[in-house]
Parts: C-alpha cells; sequence; structure tokens
C-alpha cells in the first residue's frame, strides 16, 4: 500500500523534482521508531539515489509536543504513564504490548540511529539534516538551508502559517482529567463529541503555561539524551538542539 501511494506520487508530480514529506517514511513513533530501517528500505526500493531530508528536534521538547498531541486526541495517560518514569527510572515496555500510543520507551529516541539508518542505505552525501529549534530561532537561515536542500528558493515566509497550535500547559492538563472521566466508562478508541468540544474551547482559551514533564523527569530525559546528541554534531550545522542539550 505505501509502496503504491509513493509511487503514484511520482508518476502524478508535475516537475522532475518530487518533494515528498510524511512523518512515517521514517518509522512510527509510537513503536519506538523500531520499524525505521524496514521504511528507510521502502523509500529505498522507490527512490533510490533520493536525497534524504530529516527535520530533528530536541527529544525534551518533541516528548512534551507528542504528549499533548496524545492529550488532545483522547489518552487519559498521565505523563509518568505516558514516559514509563516509575519515580525513580524509566522502565521499558514491549512496544508490541501497549495501546498505540499510551506508552512509549522514553529513552530510545538516539536521533543518531535514524541518521545512520539512512547513510546505511542511500549514504553520507544524501542526507541532510536540519533542526526544529533553528526553524524556531533563525527561520531564515532555515529557510535558505531548505533550499539548497530543494534546490528551488523557497520564496515564502515559513513563519505565516502554524499549523498545529497547542493549548497551555493547565488547560492540557484540564483536558487529561476530563480523558480520564470518559475512559472511566470502557476503553474508548477515538475522542467523544465532549472531548472534541473540550478540546476546542480549550484550544481558544487563555490559561498558565508550565512545564508539562516535572523537573526530576526532565532532567534525567536531559542527561540521558545530552550523550546520545554528541553523535548527531557531525551532522548538523547547529551547536546544539536547545542551550542546555551540550552544557558541559
Amino acid at each position: 500500500m505505501v509502496i503504491e501511494r509513493l509511487r503514484q506520487a511520482i508518476t502524478e508530480a508535475p516537475s522532475e523534482t518530487v518533494f515528498v514529506s510524511w512523518e512515517r517514511l521514517c518509522g512510527r513513533w509510537w513503536l519506538d521508531f523500531n520499524d525505521s530501517k524496514q521504511a528507510i528500505g521502502i523509500v529505498h526500493r522507490i527512490w533510490p539515489d533520493a536525497d534524504i531530508l530529516i527535520i530533528l528536534r530536541e527529544q525534551v521538547g518533541w516528548l512534551t509536543s507528542i504528549y499533548r498531541y496524545r492529550v488532545a486526541n483522547g489518552m487519559a495517560a498521565s505523563p509518568r504513564s505516558f514516559l514509563g518514569w516509575n519515580g525513580q527510572q524509566f522502565v521499558r515496555t514491549d512496544s508490541a504490548n501497549r495501546s498505540r500510543g499510551d506508552r512509549i520507551n522514553s529513552l530510545e529516541f538516539d536521533w543518531s540511529r535514524l541518521c545512520e539508518a539512512v547513510v546505511e542505505r542511500f549514504g553520507p552525501k544524501r542526507l541532510h539534516v536540519l533542526t526544529y529549534e533553528q526553524l524556531i530561532s533563525r527561520p531564515e537561515s532555515f529557510r535558505i538551508a531548505m533550499s539548497e536542500v530543494l534546490g528551488h528558493d523557497l520564496e515564502v515566509s515559513i513563519t505565516d502559517h502554524r499549523a498545529n497550535g497547542s493549548m497551555p500547559a493547565a488547560n492540557t492538563h484540564l483536558l487529561l482529567a476530563i480523558n480520564k472521566v470518559v475512559g472511566a466508562f470502557g476503553r474508548i478508541d477515538r475522542p467523544t463529541r465532549l472531548q472534541r468540544g473540550a478540546r476546542r474551547i480549550l484550544k481558544r482559551m487563555p490559561g498558565p503555561n508550565y512545564e508539562i514533564f516535572e523537573t526530576t523527569i526532565r532532567t534525567a530525559l536531559e542527561d540521558h539524551y545530552r550523550s546520545t546528541n554528541q553523535r548527531l554534531r557531525p551532522l548538523l550545522e547547529e551547536e546544539c538542539f536547545s542551550p542546555y542539550a551540550y552544557e558541559a
């Protein structure tokens, strides 16, 4: 199915340069990207000479965003449960034995392994890496870098449109409480009308904003990924993802 959809994209492309953007081409995050080699292999079968652009995000911010997204879509798991934190450490669980996206292995998102999988298939010259942090802090620099990779000048401002705005942290916790109440009446595969209505209201409402994950959890994640992210340095023009990523 995936291969046929990608082949169709090539056939229907209006020019010789085809830009395909789909997160699943790197694998599935709710499986800890354990299927990334398979996904990248599929891309290689279709486009063996493709250039691969990966936009990475520092893991703590990325996990926070994923958690907010899942709560907005009906998840009732607390941050501790979602991350597998038992109060002292992160507990690993088999991805095949958990609900889709309700629990992850928090220490499995080593982006260097993803990049290595691309290099293994396409070679180092075909891999291009940018960061979400560059997009936020220096959008014009990001636009220029994207243009160089694509071989076309991106004339539009990439800051004009925000497709996935999030709600304040306090509102996220309020929606989480609603999800727990709804979930108490049985397993629900998708948000109910009540949850969808609450989400629309809470996204528009102002509210206090603070870190979703408690300090102990954030510190443990930062300590872990500070080490793994060192392996990305040769691939990035940026010194780091965020101010604390490579602190001594």
